[in-house]
């Protein structure tokens, strides 16, 4: 059978489902209680009372104990869209853990059944249901990549049908008119459509040891020209090597990944042709990850109107562990990073969310050196929007975090961990195991660019006990609090809980050498 997905059908099944997903139920019951917007049904209602007890078993509750642990949630008394949310972002996580879709169902199962026996199948089992559903669409999607000139229609028609069951939000029609459209062109519903959430493609992936796959969520900018349409990615610093790019397309010829130093001139990285009816579909790995400044993903079809939409980036994060080479000649803290002592390249990098597995949209880059009498720390906050910086001077030990800043917490072996804050304006706070009365003698410039602002910290090693000994290894962590219209937290190790996070590290070693410095401003970064 012939997988026939021309631009205009795609185009006309997504507006289709969008239209009636907008317009909500039409009397479908489904086996979860409706989105907390939506009209009510005779379904068992999401909606469970409080209480502080010791949980038993109820087969009622929508979302009984255990659940939370399974997929790695945080839900209370959900609707069906949180329990969707949960579902999709645990087997997003999988995908990009580079973890088989049948051997995350296995593990879901396995779990489940330990969670039935206290609360009952009927509790666990449309939760179970709506995730082994997903699993199928990735299976027969990726069964699809692999051999577009076959695709077994019914198998996808099936998955509609359960999910149909599943989603008290999918009335009769939606149903009738994506089974339609399938049966008639041929054609794989995305899980956008689907689903109504974007759920990953499996691909296998080469992840080195030590590295995780993190999505960047920065907005493209989007352009279109005679048959081609373009998504472009400035992420002022790269966040790390990029590894794959997913997006939606329909009868695309050619797919090309393209990347620039200044927006202007690009260089191809790597493009994929396909002379199929359906044509080039995502996502797209390159066969080699690539630091780029812009990124460029053009899809091209010679002869409908390109199709690009819902464009998603994601590159490595290696493990947050980093070296401080010994300088004879200490840098002067003017927040220029001119003189030789700073490193030429960045030496802590691609800084991610608080709580999310995804890359900050604010890319900071952190340069480090030391000699015998302090630390030396030089950090570069690139920030889109300086105009809307929101930083004011304040006395010694204010509450620097709620605006914009930069800290650090560094800890010696078997020893306390120390905190310093300075924001944009130049003010500082700093505090020994959660004392603020504590105060050190670190010194420390800050200075604004065009793209972000710079700080530069000088911390005496006789206020952190010691100097370190050559080839000691201490805890460190570097955190960003941006503030302006777009308010993010970030940190270096990407760890859940900067509170009790697990730090990153530092190893200290010896001279570092002329050749290993760049006297380049922040600007040229």
């Amino acid at each position: 059978m012939k997988w026939l997905c021309p631009a205009t059908a795609c185009a006309a099944l997504i507006a289709l489902c969008a239209t009636q997903a907008a317009a909500g139920p039409s009397g479908n019951k489904g086996v979860f209680s409706p989105n907390k917007t939506a009209p009510a049904v005779s379904a068992p209602s999401l909606k469970t009372e409080k209480t502080t007890k010791e949980p038993r078993g109820n087969s009622t509750d929508p979302w009984p104990g255990g659940l939370n642990a399974c997929f790695g949630a945080r839900l209370e008394q959900p609707d069906y869209s949180d329990v969707l949310a949960a579902l999709t972002a645990y087997a997003n996580r999988q995908t990009l853990r580079n973890i088989e879709p049948r051997e995350a169902l296995q593990r879901v199962k396995s779990q489940a059944d330990a969670i039935e026996k206290r609360y009952g199948k009927e509790a666990i089992r449309p939760v179970v249901d709506l995730y082994e559903n997903m699993v199928r669409w990735q299976l027969l999607e990726m069964e699809r990549a692999q051999a577009t000139d076959t695709f077994d229609t019914g198998r996808l028609v099936d998955i509609v049908e359960a999910q149909a069951k599943l989603d008290p939000d999918f009335d009769d029609a939606r149903r009738k008119d994506i089974i339609e459209t399938i049966r008639s062109r041929n054609l794989f519903a995305p899980s956008t459509v689907l689903f109504r959430s974007f759920i990953l493609p499996y691909r296998p992936l080469n992840i080195p040891p030590g590295c995780r796959v993190l999505e960047f969520r920065g907005k493209p900018e989007f352009t279109d020209i005679e048959h081609e349409a373009r998504a472009v990615f400035d992420f002022l610093s790269p966040p790390g090597p990029i590894c794959r790019a997913d997006f939606d397309t329909a009868g695309s010829t050619e797919v090309r990944l393209e990347s620039s130093k200044d927006g202007q001139q690009y260089a191809l990285i790597q493009q994929w042709t396909s002379a199929q009816p359906g044509g080039v579909q995502g996502p797209v790995l390159p066969s080699k990850p690539v630091d780029a400044r812009f990124l460029r993903i053009t899809a091209v079809s010679a002869a409908e109107s390109a199709v690009l939409r819902n464009p998603r980036v994601f590159a490595l994060k290696p493990a947050a562990a980093t070296e401080s080479a010994y300088t004879a000649a200490p840098p002067k803290l003017d927040a220029d990073f001119k003189e030789p002592a700073w490193p030429r390249k960045a030496q802590a990098e691609g800084f991610v969310l608080q709580g999310e597995d995804a890359f900050a949209e604010a890319q900071t880059t952190i340069r480090i050196a030391h000699d015998a009498d302090a630390l030396y720390i030089a950090a570069y906050l690139r920030e889109p929007r300086m105009d809307t910086l929101a930083a004011q001077e304040h006395p010694r030990d204010a509450a620097l975090w709620e605006e914009e800043s930069f800290e650090v917490l560094a800890s010696p072996p078997q020893g306390p961990l120390y905190r310093f804050v300075l924001n944009a304006r130049g003010s500082q706070f700093d505090s020994m195991n959660g004392d603020a009365s504590w105060d050190s003698s670190w010194r420390a410039a800050v200075k604004d660019y065009p793209t972000g602002w710079a700080a530069e910290l000088a911390i005496p090693f006789p206020d952190l006990i010691r100097a370190p000994r050559e080839g000691e290894t201490w805890r460190i962590e570097f955190i960003r609090h941006r503030c302006n219209v777009a308010k993010e937290n970030s940190s270096w190790s990407g760890s859940p809980n900067m509170e009790d996070a697990p730090l990153g590290e530092v190893r200290f070693s010896g001279e570092m050498t002329s050749k290993n410095a760049d006297h380049s401003p922040p600007t040229a970064k």
